[in-house]
């Protein structure tokens, strides 16, 4: 399925992505990403209904913060709370979970990751 961008919280704008994902669709998702980055004053990228990611989706997770980063701009990911989401695990093992800033408590998207 593909990325669905949504409206601003109020100052970050969510991006969602639902199902699987991978180098066949990642175009897309970095394009919503780079024109959330443009329109707001920060990303939160919602993973939590996300089955599946690769190392192209790593990536641009991973691109995307630095950007937000060199912007001055609020940039997090949200992902399942559950141990054994498939996505949270992939997180895990590739040591992305501790480096990239989750969203709240990391159990969704709320609005405490957006800037003060």
């Amino acid at each position: 399925m593909a990325p669905a961008h949504e409206p601003s919280n109020g100052t970050a704008t969510v991006v969602r992505l639902e199902g699987e994902h991978d180098y066949d669709n990642s175009p897309e998702f970095r394009a919503r990403i780079e024109a959330a980055l443009d329109g707001s004053q920060g990303v939160i990228v919602d993973l939590t209904e996300a089955t599946f990611v690769d190392s192209s989706v790593l990536g641009i997770l991973v691109r995307a913060m630095r950007e937000a980063d060199r912007r001055g701009l609020s940039y997090a990911i949200a992902v399942n709370p559950e141990p054994a989401d498939p996505v949270r695990h992939i997180l895990e093992l590739s040591g992305l979970l501790g480096v990239l800033p989750l969203a709240g408590n990391g159990s969704g998207t709320n609005d405490s990751a957006a800037p003060d």
